[in-house]
């Protein structure tokens, strides 16, 4: 079941409404999916740029978010990272 019928079921259960307000609220639904896939794919996107997945590899076992937020304070400061003038 895609997000758009599982949204349009949850806020319509019946058929009380006329098929102009289901369309409409088909086709909100039917956006926010889309936005929400954009919002994943650039995620994904900036992780990559940011090293995420190699700077895990090379630690060698999982590392907890607050390891990874302190890595990046670290290289905040590295001139070789930092483009600060």
């Amino acid at each position: 079941m895609h997000l758009k019928e599982i949204i349009t079921n949850m806020v319509l259960p019946n058929n009380d409404i006329g098929e102009k307000t289901r369309e409409v609220l088909a086709a909100q639904a039917h956006i926010w999916n889309h936005t929400f896939n954009f919002i994943n794919s650039m995620s994904l996107k900036c992780a990559i740029q940011f090293g995420i997945p190699d700077i895990i590899h090379s630690h060698g076992r999982p590392m907890t978010l607050s390891d990874l937020a302190s890595l990046f304070k670290k290289m905040r400061h590295d001139p070789f990272f930092c483009n600060c003038n």
